[in-house]
């Protein structure tokens, strides 16, 4: 029989940016890229076919 071993899925490559507005010192801009892994409990989704538990790849990138 097989077994879930780990559970991890994420999405890699997602850029965040910020911009610090200042009217006295002008804007900064901060970017970053960042990869996003999840793991829990997602053996449902494997065996039931249930995936209530998983977070769609786009709200990983539009949070």
């Amino acid at each position: 029989m097989a077994t879930v071993a780990e559970n991890r899925y994420g999405k890699e490559g997602v850029r965040l940016v910020r911009v610090h507005r200042s009217p006295y010192n002008g804007n900064t801009f901060d970017e970053w890229t960042v990869r996003v892994l999840i793991e829990g409990d997602f053996n449902s989704s494997y065996t039931d076919a249930d995936n209530s538990k998983l977070l769609p790849t786009d709200t990983m990138k539009n949070t």
